[in-house]
C-alpha cells in the first residue's frame, strides 16, 4: 500500500485552480440510527475512513460501484432527490476539485482520518472546512468535470431560448 503524505487541505491547494464538478452517478441510500458506524472500503480492501451517525442519524449511501459512506441527514437530503424506492438522484450541485499528484491523509470534517490515493481528487463543499476527499475510480465512476481549471462556477440559470 502506498504512503500516504500528511497534509492540512486547505492550506494544500491552490482552489482557484479548482476545476468545478458534478456528482451524475445515482446512490442507493438508506437512513440509520444514532451510533451507526459506516467504514468506507474501496473494491481494492483499501480503507479510506469511517464515520459514525450523529443524533440525528444519517443516510448510508452506496454508490454503483459498491463504496459506502455516511452523510448526515441535512447534508444528504438538500444534494439528493429521491427518484425510486431507495434509489436518489444528485441535484445540480458543483463542487470544487483538484487532482492530486500523490497519496495524502488528513482530519475530514467529520473528524477521522481520510486517505485518498495519488489520481483522487480533494474536494471543497459549501464551507471553508468542508473538505473532503474522493478515489480516482470511485470518482471517474460518479462525476463528471463541467468546468476546467481556474474557471467561475458553471451558471445554473436555465436559459430561455424565447
Amino acid at each position: 500500500m502506498s504512503d500516504f503524505k500528511k497534509i492540512d487541505p486547505a492550506s494544500y491547494t491552490d482552489w482557484s485552480k479548482a476545476s468545478w464538478a458534478q456528482k451524475t452517478a445515482q446512490v442507493m441510500a438508506e437512513k440509520v440510527p444514532e451510533g451507526t458506524v459506516v467504514e468506507t472500503i474501496m473494491a481494492d480492501g483499501h480503507v479510506e475512513t469511517e464515520k459514525t451517525a450523529g443524533k440525528n442519524g444519517g443516510y448510508k449511501v452506496t454508490n454503483p460501484s459498491g463504496e459506502q459512506y455516511l452523510v448526515d441527514p441535512a447534508k444528504f437530503e438538500s444534494r439528493y432527490d429521491q427518484v425510486g424506492e431507495n434509489t436518489f438522484a444528485p441535484k445540480f450541485d458543483p463542487v470544487r476539485v483538484v487532482s492530486l499528484s500523490e497519496s495524502v491523509s488528513f482530519i475530514a470534517p467529520w473528524g477521522e482520518e481520510m486517505r485518498i490515493k495519488s489520481g483522487g481528487v480533494l474536494v471543497k463543499g459549501s464551507g471553508d472546512n468542508d473538505i473532503y476527499g474522493i478515489q480516482p475510480e470511485e470518482f471517474s465512476q460518479t462525476y463528471s468535470i463541467i468546468s476546467q481549471q481556474g474557471a467561475p462556477k458553471p451558471d445554473s440559470t436555465p436559459k430561455n431560448d424565447m
